[in-house]
This record gives C-alpha cells, structure tokens and sequence, in this order.
C-alpha cells in the first residue's frame, strides 16, 4: 500500500513538472510572436530560460538522491548512463 502511494506521487509529481516546464516554452514562443522591442523580449526569455534551466536542475539533483552528499565529487553531474537507468523500468 505504501509503495503504490509513493509511486503515485511521484508519478504525479513528475507529470507536474512536465506540465510546467511545458508551459515555460509555451510563454517563450508566445514572448518571441509579440511585435514588442527587442530588449524587453530578452529580458523575458532569459528569465523562463532561467526557470527551466532551475526546474531541470532540481530534477536532476533526485537522480543522485541515493549517493549521500559526502560521497560525491563537487559539481558532480549524473552521467548518461545514470538518466537512462533511471528512466528504464
């Protein structure tokens, strides 16, 4: 019962996230359709490059959530290999 809760929300959670980062891009094509001047759209995209950027990180981050923070390298990044095990059943 408990694993059936925690796998619900994380699948909830993960749906979440794609929806909000899809909606990101959404606002970016929306800002570069605008007859507006140049400088503000830079502005704008920077800032939702900026949120994506920071949504995938946090993501990312719960990739190596099983390595304890002592044990890895600083600026560690996971591989390749750890996104696709993670994303195989």
């Amino acid at each position: 019962m408990i694993k059936h809760l925690f796998t619900r929300e994380g699948t909830e959670r993960n749906n979440d996230r794609i929806k909000v980062e899809n909606f990101y891009y959404t606002a970016i094509y929306d800002v570069r359709q605008e007859p507006d001047q140049r400088t503000s759209k830079t502005l704008v995209m920077k800032r939702l490059k900026a949120k994506i950027v920071r949504l995938n990180s946090i993501h990312r981050q719960r990739l190596l959530m099983d390595t304890g923070e002592q044990d890895r390298i600083m600026g560690e990044e996971p591989s390749l290999h750890h996104l696709l095990k993670t994303r195989k059943p």
